[in-house]
């Protein structure tokens, strides 16, 4: 088996240049650099125009869990150069690493610590209840390929695949998102670089600061979207309202009501378009809907209890895993309220 425990070094520029020649695209004006040691980045070591194509994978260099695990395990592994799989592997991190900066490693009473986080009924902590349950019936290679994938790889069709050398573009929120082609992804500069910047690339968006913190291991800067789980609340249809003018792709109908289908993102802490537009079916009065839209808020705020948050921060106890998804809930709780200020302002 792969050692997965300890941490490894790989010489970037020779990384970059076994890339070009098994075929894959890497712009000439970048590099990758150390930003401290558990993070690298990718910058521009000269000027770089918009619309430059940076990066370009074919689809034939995807890693798919079973190819992950088969290297791992030193299984037969179908792959276009696994010499080039070999020198990747040592990009990523470590075991250890998730050991210190995930929370599904935690002992039963920092978990009890992160569960007092929220009241019993609230949707988030049973999400997190089942994530713990789930990742602890995984052997040691399965949570450390299910941490890989959770945080670095790209959706591609109806799989996930980890995507080398794309994935050491770091996270900023508002920035662009990787192009998916029919056969391969890619990344462009939409502006202009200058030489040593670093460029970034935006991760999934409609989501909320507290799932990312599950799946990335670390805070983000200047995330600025909430999200509503699905099914989060329940309307009675009205009576005036034909259930057949309802779009069955947005919500969930049962006995009379009706549910959000899908979580509402709120990016840049604005009502979502689809949102206002099917909502807006049913309460067709401006002040009316304003008010339920509040109200459903406050309900999501209140799964919080807020007073524990400042005991966990101030528990010298607590590892930094802990700790950063206190944050994380705190800085979640703030933009519900930053968003709910901003629908009480006169339009």
């Amino acid at each position: 088996m792969v050692n997965i425990s300890n941490n490894r070094n790989i010489n970037y520029e020779n990384f970059f240049d076994f890339a070009r020649e098994i075929g894959i695209l890497i712009n000439k004006k970048i590099i990758v650099k150390e930003i401290n040691k558990d993070n690298h980045g990718i910058f521009a070591n000269d000027n770089i125009d918009p619309g430059a194509i940076l990066i370009n994978i074919p689809s034939k260099f995807f890693i798919s869990n079973k190819i992950f695990k088969n290297f791992i395990l030193k299984n037969k592994t179908e792959y276009p150069n696994l010499e080039f799989l070999k020198i990747y592997f040592s990009s990523l991190p470590s075991l250890e690493f998730f050991k210190q900066n995930s929370i599904f490693f935690v002992n039963q009473y920092q978990k009890e610590k992160i569960l007092n986080l929220f009241i019993n009924q609230s949707p988030t902590r049973r999400k997190i209840i089942k994530l713990f349950e789930d990742f602890s019936k995984l052997d040691e290679i399965d949570k450390y390929i299910n941490l890989i994938f959770k945080s670095r790889a790209f959706r591609y069709g109806d799989e996930t695949f980890l995507i080398p050398v794309m994935d050491l573009l770091n996270y900023k929120y508002g920035t662009p998102k990787v192009i998916l082609n029919k056969d391969s992804f890619q990344f462009k500069n939409k502006n202009f670089l200058n030489i040593n910047q670093e460029f970034f690339h935006g991760y999934s968006s409609n989501d909320n600061i507290v799932t990312f913190f599950l799946n990335y291991c670390f805070i983000p800067e200047n995330f600025n979207t909430i999200s509503l789980p699905e099914n989060f609340f329940s309307l009675d249809i009205p009576q005036n309202l034909n259930e057949n003018e309802i779009d069955k792709d947005y919500w969930i109908i049962n006995s009379g009501k009706i549910s959000n289908k899908e979580k509402i993102g709120f990016e840049d802490l604005e009502i979502p378009i689809d949102f206002k537009i099917e909502i807006s079916k049913i309460f067709n009065d401006t002040s009316i809907l304003k008010k339920f839209i509040i109200s459903i808020l406050e309900m999501y705020r209140s799964e919080v209890n807020y007073s524990e948050i400042h005991k966990l921060l101030t528990d010298k106890t607590m590892p930094s895993s802990v700790h950063n998804f206190g944050k994380c809930i705190e800085i979640n709780h703030s933009k519900v309220d930053e968003l709910i200020t901003n629908i009480k302002k006169p339009n």
